[in-house]
């Protein structure tokens, strides 16, 4: 096995991959909801955490790889639903023909 995947017993974390549809509203105004397209397990790997103060205001600027088996159809307008949290998908990287790493950034 390739090593930049983590070992199999890593991929205890529940994660749902969403993809975005736009609902017309009655004034004809555009609605984002999101549906699930992937429930699956996942490997996580915290990339990097930076945190920054602007206006008086602390930002973190956290980034996470999430390791899955390879599902075609991803793409950089779904998001990544882990723990209550939103992760936007920043970037996804096809290793070998079985996993793939999805590049997030935590939404906050």
């Amino acid at each position: 096995m390739n090593k930049n995947i983590p070992n199999i017993s890593a991929f205890y974390h529940s994660i749902n991959i969403e993809s975005p549809t736009l609902t017309k509203q009655l004034n004809g105004e555009d609605v984002k909801s999101w549906g699930v397209f992937l429930s699956t397990m996942a490997a996580i790997q915290v990339n990097k955490v930076n945190e920054k103060a602007e206006n008086n205001m602390l930002y973190s600027d956290d980034t996470f790889n999430f390791y899955i088996r390879t599902k075609t159809g991803i793409n950089r307008k779904m998001r990544v639903v882990y723990n209550s949290d939103y992760y936007n998908i920043v970037g996804i990287i096809t290793i070998g023909r079985r996993y793939q790493i999805i590049k997030t950034k935590l939404v906050e």
